[in-house]
């Protein structure tokens, strides 16, 4: 794990993208990744 996701989650159980890492958000960075022609995929094993 790249440990880009915060050390809590939000109030409805789901991961967070650590702010300081990705402060524009995931969205951000998958547009960008779209932009491209390119897919984002995103791997978590956290419980």
């Amino acid at each position: 794990d790249d440990c880009w996701a915060e050390g809590s989650r939000d109030r409805y159980g789901n991961l967070v993208a650590r702010a300081s890492t990705f402060p524009s958000g995931i969205k951000a960075l998958a547009d960008y990744v779209h932009s491209k022609g390119l897919k984002l995929g995103i791997y978590s094993d956290a419980g």
